[in-house]
């Protein structure tokens, strides 16, 4: 498209129209996201309370959050590999092949700590109903050190030099959902941030040879209004539970970095496709609209929910139902505890005037304190009496039961995951079959987070990785793929290195779904065996055809246990060959039955029995014992 003259204000103003067409769009979805995030922060307006009124928390929406991040991550950890690089079908010769593919990716990705990202990512999807990735890099020094040793009469001195060492690294954001301001439509028309930073720091993304930002509009800049700010803060510190603060020492400036079409606001005519621009403080056009700088053509943003939510942009947070049942969960909680301290101390009526002190109540009856009655006081006569019957109601506590189930519903989850004992006695069928059910639903969220996030995450992160090849670490890059590959890269240029290798490859992610399989793999196996031993004609059967070694192997790999440390070693494999043998010599002498125990060779008690030596059995020496290294045959 011919690039056309565009004033600075049109683009100011068609910038704060797409800020406020998404911003009422996803407002209702906000006013959800800080309920949530003050549950998950253990916040409550408890102002209808009284004072000495109960305001204990449970923090049960916050578990279930934290427990479906670990879920996640535990996934993705434990694993050690948990996706893969395939070559596409019909591709044609790479200069690398898969496994150097995943190699730099997968160095990248540990640099950038992807795993503490994906947790958080869970979180804020679990919370804010989307999960929101920026996907770039920028370069950072990696400084390399170097001594120079000079030499005097008084000996040798040594000088530190640092010496500067620029590369690129990959860098994955995550953005907040109060930042994010997507086309409401789902047309992808523009996709918009917020971002507050240092004056300073913008001042210095306007140096060196290609500048992001004018240096000149940037200067003019004032700090972003302090009640505009302080909304922001506000928002944001529900969601990191920190307090709120404002400096005045520190210029702080809004940045709206903007992605996608410029259409003109009279007419609606597309007057930039497929570019960048940024505007400051609402008003200053600090970076006018440039195409857009990754070679993919894409936007840097990868957005995905956790729960869909048909032709919708915002979706639904999981723990939407669920911040509500612990707020319910919350009161019902602190009027049985106000219900037991009534019991205890109950409402107590006194005549002050049968008192002979009453300054002695002025602070209230303590436990164990001891009234002075006055003559005032009639016989029989009772200076404190207790007017009411505070007693735990029956009804409260099935209510906080009945909730606290529905609660284990709407966030997925049950009071053995959460680390608790059931409230009621249950069967253990009962059990098995809601822990089914978790994990298949758990199943298909995963399955969504895989293919709809992170394998679009890697995609980008490898198309971002090969265009900014040439600034890449480049003994870094032949540790990996080795150093005629590296050389071989190094040689082609930017643009063909970035054609032959990013069209080849798929990623395919299967940490978490892994994980559960493996889960299901166990089940399947151990049924399996259970309905072999019920029957020695089963058992006969099965030998026949199937391997029990390759099923116990089998077992071994669905519990995620490394093979190697259970595998036999050398003196084990000797025992079992030896083993039959010593058997039958022990059955050979008349009258006597076998000593299995001391027929077996044992590292500590010198050399094998003579009698089985003479017949031809070698003789096994155990490292590290004297007897047997120098025994008698």
């Amino acid at each position: 498209m011919e690039k056309r003259s565009v004033s600075d204000s049109t683009i100011v103003l068609t910038t704060q129209n797409y800020i406020k067409e998404a911003y009422e769009a996803k407002r209702e979805r906000m006013r959800l996201n800080r309920l949530n995030y003050d549950i998950f922060n253990h916040r409550q307006d408890y102002s209808h309370k009284r004072p000495g009124q109960s305001q204990e928390f449970l923090p049960k929406q916050q578990m279930a959050v934290e427990q479906m991040s670990n879920f996640v991550t535990q996934g993705l950890v434990d694993l050690g590999q948990w996706f893969s690089v395939e070559a596409n079908p019909g591709a044609k010769g790479q200069p690398i092949d898969v496994f150097d593919v995943y190699a730099i990716l997968k160095r990248h990705l540990d640099k950038s700590d992807f795993i503490s990202l994906v947790g958080d990512s869970i979180k804020t999807g679990a919370l804010g109903s989307l999960m929101i990735a920026k996907v770039h890099g920028k370069m950072v020094n990696a400084p390399t050190y170097n001594v120079e040793s000079t030499y005097t009469s008084t000996g040798r001195k040594d000088k530190l030099f640092k010496l500067d060492n620029p590369r690129w690294n990959l860098f994955i954001e995550l953005v907040r959902p109060e930042d994010f301001f997507p086309d409401p439509t789902g047309a992808g028309l523009y996709e918009c941030q917020n971002m507050w930073v240092d004056k300073a720091s913008v001042l210095a993304m306007c140096e060196g040879d290609d500048p992001m930002y004018d240096k000149a509009k940037v200067e003019s800049l004032k700090s972003y209004p302090y009640d505009q700010y302080y909304d922001h803060r506000e928002t944001k510190d529900r969601e990191t539970g920190q307090s709120r603060t404002y400096s005045d020492y520190r210029v702080r400036v809004k940045l709206t970095e903007c992605w996608g079409d410029i259409i003109e606001p009279s007419t609606g005519n597309v007057l930039h496709k497929n570019v960048t621009w940024t505007v400051a403080n609402d008003t200053v056009l600090i970076a006018p609209p440039k195409p857009n700088p990754f070679w993919h053509g894409k936007s840097p943003f990868v957005v995905a929910p956790i729960t869909r939510v048909p032709f919708s942009v915002w979706h639904r947070a999981p723990m939407d139902g669920a911040t509500r049942h612990n707020i319910a969960m919350n009161e019902l909680y602190n009027l049985m505890v106000d219900a037991g301290m009534m019991s205890v101390f109950g409402i107590k009526q006194i005549r002050t005037d049968w008192l002979e002190d009453d300054r002695e109540v002025a602070d209230g009856v303590r436990p164990g304190m001891t009234l002075r009655a006055s003559a005032n006081c009639p016989p029989g006569g009772q200076v404190l009496t207790r007017v009411d019957e505070g007693a735990l109601s029956p009804e409260a506590l099935n209510m906080f039961n009945l909730i606290n189930s529905e609660f284990a519903q709407s966030a997925m989850t049950n009071d053995l995951r959460l680390g608790s004992m059931p409230s009621r006695a249950v069967k253990a069928t009962e059990v098995v079959e809601a822990s089914q059910s978790i994990t298949a639903m758990f199943a298909g969220i995963a399955k969504q987070i895989e293919s709809d996030y992170i394998q679009r995450i890697l995609d980008l992160s490898w198309q971002t990785i090969m265009q900014n090849a040439d600034d890449l670490d480049s003994d870094e890059v032949g540790a990996l793929i080795g150093t005629n590959k590296a050389a071989m890269l190094s040689l082609m240029g930017p643009e063909e290195r970035f054609a032959q290798t990013v069209g080849g490859h798929k990623f395919n992610v299967y940490g978490v779904s892994q994980t559960l399989n493996k889960q299901k793999d166990f089940r399947k196996l151990t049924s399996l065996l259970q309905t072999i031993g019920s029957s020695e004609v089963l058992v006969e059967s099965f030998i026949k055809t199937y391997s029990f070694e390759k099923l116990l192997g089998e077992i071994v790999r669905s519990l995620d246990i490394e093979p190697g440390r259970i595998e036999q070693d050398e003196i084990d494999q000797v025992m079992m060959q030896l083993g039959p043998q010593l058997m039958q010599q022990g059955a050979a002498q008349p009258g006597m039955s076998p000593d299995m125990q001391s027929q077996i060779p044992q590292a500590s008690t010198g050399p094998l029995n003579p009698d089985v030596v003479q017949q031809g059995i070698p003789r096994t020496e155990f490292p590290g014992s004297p007897a047997l290294a120098g025994g008698n045959a």
